[in-house]
């Protein structure tokens, strides 16, 4: 529905690829994105909020449409 997982429908982790805007690709780091929180916004929805394990650097992602059913469990241990 117009957007793409990044993160791991299963575990919610992702590789941190992005530097300055999603999407972008231009970052060197490749830790791993551990999810930490969940965040709403507007029209944007939920968003899963992570953390790279080696650079520490924060983003949020929207989540796919299909997170909320898959692993409703991982969702409800995030804090908002």
């Amino acid at each position: 529905v117009g957007t793409v997982r990044n993160h791991c429908w299963k575990c919610l982790y992702s590789k941190h690829v992005d530097l300055e805007v999603p999407g972008d690709r231009a970052s060197l780091c490749g830790g791993l994105m551990q999810p930490v929180g969940l965040d709403y916004k507007g029209k944007k929805g939920y968003q899963l909020k992570q953390k790279c394990l080696l650079c520490e650097k924060e983003q949020l992602n929207i989540l796919a449409e299909d997170d909320k059913q898959d692993n409703l469990n991982l969702f409800l241990n995030l804090r908002i």
